[in-house]
């Protein structure tokens, strides 16, 4: 490979090895540059400050242009690295690899920005488009991919406030509209799309708890002050109240009232009209999740996780006996898998049929807060006092993707419904929207190079 200014040459050959050179003259500027296999490729950055090689032995890795130093922990995959490149900037490195997955790294740390872009075979071949916003990928399953890779790990849209911690949020089902409950009598509602405010703040006599959208523009909440009260966002007038049960502490999962008292078990309330629907199989102080449409509860109270009926209540699984005492619990749509996390800054992932750890420990750096899968069941996010947001493979526990890093410790999530974005919010006051965009359709002449990466005719 070439340097972009033609002053530097690197070599690779079957010897497991690469060396930098000087163009003209031949000098040696580096050591032997050392894989543990054949060394598949190189390739320098676009500035030249940098260069990669890449290997058999299932990593690239990032050297010094100057000197040959590693710059950067190796690039690993569990298979021989077959392709990488630089993106156009140089900011981030795109590997292929034959363990079926291509991945995306930051250039600078070697972190991870992208830990798995699936082929059902090997990935042979591919690269960034000239704006570095579309990635091609070509593999051995006869399938060339165009996806669209996001520059940063910013979020969409941050609002923030001074006077208290967010210590909920909650998403319209459409994902359009934002509910952010602080520890005092406000809850505020902001537009997802333009981050604005829909509303004025909804104001309550005494501090608001917890808060459910019945649809896109009707939110109901329930205050200290034992009443349900419900909202229309648009215009920020309340329709209706009605009394919450005595002495309970009212919150809401899957759309549904959850009451909470001192001396007996939680019991489920319907949060458009009020009424009692049934009382959970669970002890008193329990705490309780829904799965994504309330089809199932789960509820984790010492080291006892049990699953329980979206419509009765009663257990719909043997009750789980955990290792350690859980401190809350997540629960994916089918019921089949169910998170747990616990005091020593972990989270499992654990079978509900069997009752046993499928993944993980999955860890932060501090104590995790709060944790929700996506609607499918594939990714699980957790949020803890490290303060950072982090999505996780729950098949196979790994980490998709670097930390995302928040001002303050991450107190609750909300998962929008098509699970492509995620609202967060955080002590500090401030609340985030995070979102990963879909690929849009390929323009054609990415469509026809990514047709001659998997070696097919136009």
């Amino acid at each position: 490979a070439w340097s972009p200014d033609g002053t530097k040459l690197v070599l690779a050959n079957d010897f497991f090895q690469a060396r930098l050179y000087t163009v003209p003259g031949g000098e040696t500027l580096s050591p032997r540059l050392a894989h543990f296999a054949m060394v598949a490729g190189c390739a320098f950055s676009p500035d030249g400050h940098s260069f990669l090689t890449w290997s058999a032995d299932n990593m690239a890795r990032l050297f010094d242009a100057a000197d040959g130093r590693l710059l950067a922990p190796p690039l690993r995959h569990r298979g021989p690295v077959q392709d990488a490149a630089f993106s156009p900037d140089g900011t981030r490195i795109f590997t292929a690899s034959a363990d079926n997955t291509a991945r995306v790294w930051d250039s600078v740390t070697g972190e991870a920005l992208i830990a798995r872009l699936p082929h059902g075979q090997p990935v042979l071949a591919g690269g960034f488009s000239p704006d570095g916003e579309r990635l091609i990928t070509a593999g051995a399953d006869h399938a060339a991919r165009v996806w669209k890779i996001p520059a940063s790990g910013f979020a969409k849209w941050t609002w923030r406030r001074d006077s208290s911690a967010v210590d909920h949020v909650a998403l319209s089902p459409s994902g359009h509209r934002v509910a952010v409950m602080s520890l005092d009598e406000v809850v505020h509602v902001w537009d997802a799309t333009t981050g604005q405010r829909l509303c004025e703040p909804l104001t309550h006599p005494r501090r608001s708890i917890h808060a459910a959208w019945l649809d896109e523009r009707r939110l109901v909440t329930s205050c200290q002050d034992e009443q349900f009260r419900v909202w229309d966002t648009n215009s920020g007038q309340m329709l209706s109240t009605s009394p919450m049960p005595p002495k309970v502490v009212m919150q809401f999962a899957g759309g549904q009232g959850l009451a909470f008292a001192e001396n007996r078990p939680p019991e489920v309330w319907d949060a458009a009209t009020g009424q009692l629907r049934f009382r959970l199989d669970a002890p008193p102080r329990a705490q309780v999740e829904a799965s994504a449409g309330a089809r199932q509860f789960v509820a984790v109270s010492g080291r006892e996780l049990r699953i329980l009926d979206g419509e009765t209540g009663s257990l719909a699984r043997p009750v789980i006996t955990l290792e350690h005492g859980g401190l809350f619990p997540a629960l994916t749509t089918n019921g089949q898998r169910a998170a747990v996390g616990y005091s020593n800054s972990g989270c499992m992932i654990l079978d509900t049929a069997s009752g046993r750890p499928v993944r993980g420990p999955l860890r932060h750096e501090a104590a995790i807060r709060c944790a929700a899968f996506t609607p499918d069941g594939r990714i699980l996010v957790t949020g803890g006092e490290d303060r950072t947001l982090r999505l996780w493979d729950a098949a196979t526990g790994e980490a998709l993707g670097p930390p995302l890093r928040h001002d303050g410790y991450v107190m609750h999530i909300a998962v929008r419904a098509d699970g492509l974005a995620f609202a967060t919010g955080c002590s500090n006051g401030t609340t985030r929207l995070w979102e990963i965009a879909p690929a849009p359709e390929a323009p054609e002449e990415m469509m026809r190079l990514a047709r001659r990466l998997n070696g097919r005719a136009e």
